[in-house]
């Protein structure tokens, strides 16, 4: 064997175990690494509520289309921009243009995450109708942006199609 090897195995080998110096080494590498992650883990977290609020409003838009052509009656979905609430109904007075009115049904109402807001809806009264064949009053968006304790700022567009009432989320990343 050659020296150098030899000199590896004895200190491979030896029983010395570990210093209390190297010890509290090892635990300050640890929490200065822990110290870094924390904040962009947070940053994920509010990340992934947000997807989750977006999702449920998207759920209950489709919900709505779902309702309108089961039960063969129109339903609706009003998004309150100013309380930050959104109120799935069933339409029971038609009126033009589509309207949230006094004697429609509601069916639920939910709020939207504190951080949470409606920017802005295309939509003509903040509603859509979806009718019993499942296409929707118009064509139209719904802007929502989540502000972050970190700084960061999430963006969701919500797409809806009028001649088949399809909707989608597009994700605007973090900025």
């Amino acid at each position: 064997m050659t020296k150098i090897r030899k000199m590896i195995l004895r200190t491979w080998m030896s029983d010395r175990g570990v210093t209390v110096m190297e010890l509290m080494i090892a635990v300050v590498i640890a929490g200065i690494l822990s110290a870094l992650a924390i904040p962009r883990f947070s940053l994920e977290v509010e990340r992934i509520n947000f997807k989750s609020s977006s999702r449920d409003l998207l759920s209950n838009l489709r919900e709505a289309r779902s309702l309108s052509i089961a039960q063969r009656v129109p339903h609706g979905v009003f998004f309150n921009t100013s309380s930050g609430e959104y109120t799935l109904f069933q339409d029971k007075i038609i009126s033009v243009p589509p309207a949230f009115d006094d004697g429609d049904s509601v069916l639920s109402v939910d709020t939207v995450p504190g951080n949470f807001a409606f920017v802005g809806s295309s939509f003509i009264n903040n509603v859509v109708i979806f009718q019993n064949n499942g296409s929707a009053s118009e064509s139209g968006m719904i802007y929502c942006v989540a502000m972050n304790d970190g700084g960061s700022t999430n963006v969701a567009m919500f797409d809806l199609l009028a001649s088949t009432g399809s909707s989608h989320i597009s994700y605007l990343e973090s900025y």
